[in-house]
């Protein structure tokens, strides 16, 4: 966006984006800003989506983009489609050049980390990244500085500010929502900042990033990604807010940044 390679307010329809066995003209009026906050109204079929959601996804046309908010893989999964295809780039080269090489990522392994996940019931693959907790780390300092890296700007200050405010509250009061950002409400113990000072990533069965910006931290949460450990050890948004509320007693108000 902040290159002018894509425009937030294009619909699905100018984009020419579209699905197995088609979608409606008001499921392709959904714009690219209401697929990033999850808020599309298209409920089509969607890779890698979990047996809950797949469970609790509204039927089609139910809701009107933007009316109603609900965490779809099919706004996520779309919005990769769209980016390729406004930038010439694959998802998973910007991840490597865009982020990993600018940030310094120690751990991470291109191509191997990645992977993209079709499905017979669409045309729109996942995108599936395997990152360490000291690689997510330097993504949430990224975030928590304003969008700098050393002496070098990666992402525009407003970008963070933009996406990092909370434009829905999902049905569990716990948390608002963002761009693909969560942000704390009444579920945390902690909830009461000053605005887009806390804002975190959530990832399956227990994998977290938060990030203060007002005092320069970020808690990374990782779990084991082996299916057997997942069955058997879930951690939950619960436990974790319960440990960031330690983690941010313990800390002090203000931090002064140092180089990364």
């Amino acid at each position: 966006m902040d290159r002018g390679e894509i425009d937030l307010n294009q619909t699905l329809t100018q984009l020419d984006i579209s699905d197995k066995e088609g979608l409606t003209d008001i499921e392709r009026s959904a714009t690219v800003r209401q697929l990033l906050q999850s808020r599309s109204g298209v409920y089509h079929p969607a890779a890698y989506e979990t047996p809950d959601a797949k469970a609790q996804r509204p039927a089609r046309g139910s809701h009107a983009p933007g009316e109603f908010w609900y965490y779809n893989n099919w706004d996520f999964n779309a919005l990769g489609t769209i980016f390729e295809r406004r930038t010439g780039k694959s998802v998973f080269d910007a991840l490597k050049t865009e982020l990993a090489d600018p940030l310094q990522f120690q751990d991470f392994r291109y191509p191997k980390d990645t992977e993209s996940v079709f499905e017979r019931s669409t045309e729109h693959p996942a995108y599936v990244m395997h990152l360490s907790a000291r690689d997510l780390a330097r993504v949430g300092l990224l975030m928590a500085r304003d969008g700098m890296w050393q002496d070098r700007r990666i992402v525009s200050a407003a970008w963070v500010t933009e996406s990092t405010t909370s434009y829905s509250a999902p049905p569990n009061g716990r948390s608002g929502y963002g761009y693909l950002w969560w942000v704390p409400l009444s579920g945390f113990p902690f909830w009461k900042r000053a605005p887009n000072q806390l804002f975190l990533a959530i990832g399956d069965g227990g994998q977290f990033m938060m990030v203060d910006r007002k005092r320069d931290l970020v808690v990374v949460h990782r779990v084991d990604n082996s299916k057997a450990w997942f069955r058997r050890n879930r951690v939950s948004t619960e436990q974790f807010a319960e440990l960031a509320a330690r983690i941010l007693a313990a800390a002090t108000d203000t931090a002064a940044p140092s180089s990364p």
